[in-house]
C-alpha cells in the first residue's frame, strides 16, 4: 500500500517530536541550558500540534486505533501543564522549589510513557516492520 503525503508527514513528524523529546529530557539535564529547553519544550508543543492537527484535519482519524488517540491526548495535556510550570519557573514567578522540580519531572515522565504507549499503540510504521508475513 503506497503512503499519502498526509500518511508521511504524520510518520515522519512523530519521530522527530520522539527525538525532540528525548532532546528535550538530555538538555534538562544540563543547567546553563535551561533557557534552551525550554524553547525545545514550545518547539516540541508547536510540532505535536501539527502533528495532531493536520492527520484530524485530513481523514486520518477514523484508520487509528481510538486507544492509542485517547492516549496521545492526554499526553498532550500533559505537555501544556508542563509548559506551565516550566515557563513558572523560568520567569521566577514563583521560586523553584524541589516539589516544583519533583512535579516537572514527574509530569514528564508522564508524558514519555504515555508517549511510548501511544507509538506503540499507533505507529504505523512499527506495526509495518512487526506484523506477521
Amino acid at each position: 500500500m503506497e503512503a499519502s503525503g498526509l500518511d508521511l508527514f504524520t510518520r515522519a513528524s512523530g519521530w522527530l517530536l520522539v527525538a525532540a523529546l528525548a532532546g528535550t529530557i538530555w538538555l534538562a539535564r544540563r543547567r546553563p541550558r535551561a533557557l534552551l529547553h525550554y524553547l525545545l519544550g514550545w518547539g516540541l508543543a508547536t510540532l505535536t500540534w501539527f502533528h495532531l492537527w493536520y492527520p484530524m484535519r485530513g481523514g486520518l482519524l477514523g484508520r487509528t486505533p481510538e486507544s492509542g488517540l485517547w492516549i496521545a491526548t492526554l499526553a498532550w495535556a500533559l505537555l501544556l501543564v508542563q509548559l506551565a510550570v516550566g515557563h513558572w519557573m523560568l520567569s521566577g514567578a514563583g521560586r523553584a522549589g524541589r516539589g516544583t522540580v519533583r512535579f516537572h519531572h514527574g509530569t514528564m515522565l508522564a508524558i514519555v510513557g504515555l508517549t511510548t504507549l501511544h507509538v506503540l499503540l499507533n505507529s504505523v510504521s512499527l506495526h509495518s516492520i512487526f506484523r506477521p508475513s
